[in-house]
């Protein structure tokens, strides 16, 4: 470790010339002419104090500011702590603020999916719908068709039939005349039962198509019944989805309240944010002000210190001196009483 360079100089402190030693000749006189002037405006208002008592009451006060000097220190380590914690609080109100818009924007994005999914499916129920009103329609317009024509067999069958019995009261009566003619009998009463057969046969089928027709009536009843199943089915479906769209609707609405409250939230942090801001900011001048006058105050601090310790070798050499001049009165008191007790003799 290098020891720096040591001068000495002689400098003046209230009248009395002192030998200083330090690392700079200007500073030590600097430090010489501080501890003068403090000790000449304490001689100004304390008229009556001797030297040492002056040189005692100047290094009161110099300590004194000294003292204050480091209570400044202190505050503004006590001002620095808060102000950093002031930064970890704005931080922290960043790092919500910045969850708060992230959540607000998932939940934009996510009610952004509500609605699309909300259009996705209406489309798919008005198509559902435009369908189910298009087969039952055709269905409709089938059966309608199936009951006129099954109105035109009955009615056909039902003129038949009628045919038939006319045809069949004639043959009994031309049976019953040929029974009555036998010469003619028996021939044309072959031809009456043929024709008798013929007509039961027709009458046979008109019946079995007359069966089918109820029966493919019965079918399209049938159909008909199972469209009207599944229209009920789908209007089921329907309203369960119109349910779920209504609360699909509850849910965004909800959530739309909570975006907005999140929006009246986020700028409400904002203008705290703003405010802490501005107060950081006042802070920070009023810290930079303080850390100008700490500066300041360091440096007088140090200066103080240097001609603390130069004070203190000046109080030390004050302090021999006055051990010396002590001593001379002493000797000079002894001698004086020693010729006083020799002229006495």
């Amino acid at each position: 470790m290098n020891i720096p360079d040591r001068n000495r100089v002689t400098v003046e402190i209230y009248g009395t010339s002192y030998k200083l030693v330090g690392s700079s000749s200007d500073y030590m006189k600097k430090i010489a002419q501080y501890v003068d002037e403090r000790m000449n405006a304490v001689s100004k208002n304390h008229t009556r104090l001797d030297t040492p008592k002056i040189a005692v009451l100047a290094a009161v006060h110099m300590a004194e500011e000294a003292i204050q000097t480091q209570e400044v220190r202190n505050e503004l380590k006590m001002l620095t702590g808060e102000r950093s914690e002031l930064k970890a609080e704005i931080l922290k109100l960043i790092d919500n603020r910045t969850e708060q818009t992230e959540k607000l924007l998932k939940q934009q994005e996510e009610s952004a999916v509500v609605v699309k999914e909300k259009e996705e499916l209406q489309a798919e129920l008005h198509r559902v719908q435009a369908e189910l009103q298009q087969q039952l329609e055709n269905n409709q317009s089938l059966l309608d068709k199936e009951i006129v024509k099954n109105k035109q067999v009955t009615q056909n069958q039902a003129d038949q039939e009628q045919k038939h019995k006319q045809s069949v009261l004639e043959l009994d009566k031309q049976l019953v005349d040929l029974r009555n003619s036998n010469n003619q009998g028996q021939m044309k009463l072959r031809g009456i039962e043929k024709e008798l057969k013929t007509a039961q046969e027709a009458h046979t089928q008109l019946n079995e198509q007359y069966k089918q027709s109820v029966q493919r009536e019965q079918t399209a009843k049938a159909e008909l019944q199972s469209l009207h199943t599944q229209v009920t089915k789908l209007q089921n479906e329907s309203n369960q989805i119109k349910d779920s769209l209504a609360k699909s609707e509850t849910a965004r609405q909800l959530l739309q309240k909570s975006l907005e409250e999140s929006d009246a939230t986020a700028r409400k942090l904002e203008g705290e944010v703003n405010k802490l801001l501005a107060e950081t900011k006042s802070w920070k001048m009023l810290a930079d002000k303080r850390m100008e006058e700490i500066s300041d105050l360091e440096r007088t601090i140090l200066e103080g210190t240097e001609q603390n310790e130069t004070l203190e070798s000046g109080m030390k050499s004050l302090h021999d001196e006055l051990s010396v001049l002590k001593e001379q009165a002493e000797l000079e008191e002894k001698k004086t009483v020693r010729r006083g007790t020799s002229g006495l003799s």
